[in-house]
């Protein structure tokens, strides 16, 4: 979604070669000025212009390398933010995978039990219809004849109501969201 940095590496490397040969023509230009056989006033004017041009030229690759740095910090920048944002991808779709997957498959059953079977995963709603003693109406949830909680039910629930869906892959909304999952406790 961020674009190829090696775009920006090339971009930087070729930034950094064009500092190189303005570099290598200032220091010709010196050279050249260094031979030069003229004596007259002129010729020092003549000199001192050229200098004034290389150290220009010299100036104007300083300014040509900081941009190559810029540019591969800034490559640095969106590659750390693509991975960041790849990691949140990956630990939020598990969480909201796994809550689609129990609002989706889990089966609310009423039924009568002994009283010695009710366990914590299970809410007793009143006396069994048959009216044993020993009997009591429960209301659990299961999926794939396994009992769930009712606390893992609600949280599913939470995270279906409040996420319907997801952002496209290498979105920055999935930072967003791996923020909101991580203080409300979905992951």
């Amino acid at each position: 979604m961020y674009g190829d940095t090696s775009r920006l590496r090339t971009q930087a490397s070729t930034t950094r070669d064009n500092a190189t040969q303005l570099r290598s023509r200032a220091s010709g230009l010196l050279t050249q000025v260094e031979g030069m056989a003229w004596a007259s006033s002129a010729g020092d004017t003549l000199r001192a212009r050229i200098r004034t041009v290389a150290l220009g030229l010299g100036s104007e690759a300083q300014l040509l390398d900081d941009a190559a740095l810029q540019l591969e910090a800034h490559a640095r920048a969106v590659d750390e933010a693509k991975a960041a944002i790849a990691a949140a991808q990956a630990a939020v779709q598990v969480a909201w995978d796994r809550s689609v997957n129990v609002v989706g498959n889990v089966i609310e059953t009423t039924t009568d039990i002994a009283v010695a079977s009710v366990s914590s995963a299970m809410n007793t709603i009143g006396s069994a219809l048959s009216g044993a003693a020993d009997e009591v109406r429960v209301m659990m949830f299961t999926m794939a004849d396994e009992l769930v909680p009712e606390s893992t039910v609600e949280l599913a629930r939470s995270v279906v109501r409040a996420v319907p869906a997801l952002p496209p892959a290498g979105s920055r909304d999935w930072l967003d969201l791996d923020g909101t999952f991580s203080t409300q406790g979905w992951k």
